[in-house]
C-alpha cells in the first residue's frame, strides 16, 4: 500500500509478551516504531530502556474486552501509574475502550501529562446513533481542546453504526490535529475454526485499500486534512522530539 513507516500495536491476546512484536521489528526494512503492553508496577527502568532503544514510542492498556469492570477511583490510579513510567521518554498512552467509558477518565486525562491516543474511533455501539451515546459528548471536549488523539480505525467492527459516516467525517475536522489513520491490519478475531482439535480464531477479511479510500471521502478530498490524517498527525503522534 505504499507505507513507509509504521508503528505496531500490541494485541490483547499476547498480554505482556512482546517478543512477537520485537521480532516483526527486526525483520522491518527501515525503521518502525511500536507501542507495546506492560505491567506498570513490576516492569524495570532497564527494560523500558531498552524497548525505548528499540523503537517503542508507547504502552496499550486494554479496558475493553477485559473481564474487569473498574472504578473512576481504580481507573484513575491505573492511568497515573503508567503515565509516571513513560512520562520521562515521551511514550504514548494507548486506550482501548468503549465510548461509554470515556467519561470515566475525562477528569484524569489532563492529569496524566502524556499524550493519549483512542483506539478505533473509540469504540461506539454498534446500534446507536453516536451523539444519543454516553461519553460521545466528553470525546469531542476533548478532541476540541487537543487533549487526546483518535485513531481512525478498526471501523468493520462496528459496520451497523447508523451514522457512522456523519461520526467519522465529524472526528476528522473537529480532531484535524489530533485524528490518525490506523489499518487494524492484520484483522484479528475473525470466526473461530477447528484446528488439530484446537479452536483458532482466524483472520478477518477486510479490504484495506478500500478503507483508505473511505477515509478519503470522510475527508471530502480536501488535501490539508489527508495530508494530516495519514502522515503529519501520526508523525507528531508516534515521533515527537525524535528523529525517525
Amino acid at each position: 500500500m505504499g507505507i513507509e513507516n509504521v508503528c505496531l500495536v500490541a494485541i490483547s491476546v499476547y498480554g505482556h509478551d512482546n517478543r512477537s512484536m520485537f521480532d516483526a521489528m527486526r525483520n522491518l526494512s527501515g525503521d518502525s516504531r511500536a507501542v507495546v503492553s506492560f505491567n506498570p508496577y513490576t516492569i524495570t527502568e532497564q527494560e523500558l530502556d531498552k524497548m525505548h532503544a528499540a523503537g517503542v514510542r508507547g504502552v496499550r492498556i486494554n479496558l475493553k474486552t477485559t473481564a474487569e469492570a473498574p472504578s473512576k477511583e481504580a481507573l484513575a490510579a491505573k492511568l497515573l501509574a503508567y503515565a509516571a513510567r513513560i512520562r520521562s521518554r515521551q511514550w504514548v498512552l494507548q486506550l482501548y475502550l468503549g465510548i461509554e467509558q470515556v467519561p470515566l477518565i475525562y477528569h484524569v486525562i489532563p492529569q496524566l501529562g502524556v499524550k493519549v491516543v483512542l483506539d478505533h474511533m473509540a469504540s461506539p455501539e454498534p446500534t446507536r446513533a453516536a451523539i444519543l451515546q454516553t461519553g460521545s459528548k466528553e470525546l469531542f471536549d476533548l478532541l476540541r481542546r487537543e487533549a487526546v488523539w483518535v485513531k481512525i480505525s478498526g471501523t468493520y467492527r462496528f459496520t451497523e453504526f447508523p451514522d457512522l459516516d456523519v461520526f467519522a467525517r465529524d472526528l476528522i475536522r473537529i480532531g484535524h490535529n489530533n485524528v490518525i489513520w490506523a489499518s487494524d491490519w492484520p484483522h484479528t478475531g475473525g470466526p473461530a475454526v477447528t484446528k488439530d482439535g484446537r479452536l483458532i480464531s482466524s483472520y478477518r477479511k477486510v479490504d484495506d485499500e478500500e478503507f483508505v479510500q473511505r477515509c478519503l471521502q470522510w475527508c471530502d478530498y480536501d488535501g490539508l486534512l489527508v495530508q494530516k490524517l495519514f502522515v503529519d498527525n501520526p508523525r507528531r503522534l508516534w515521533l515527537g522530539d525524535h528523529n525517525i
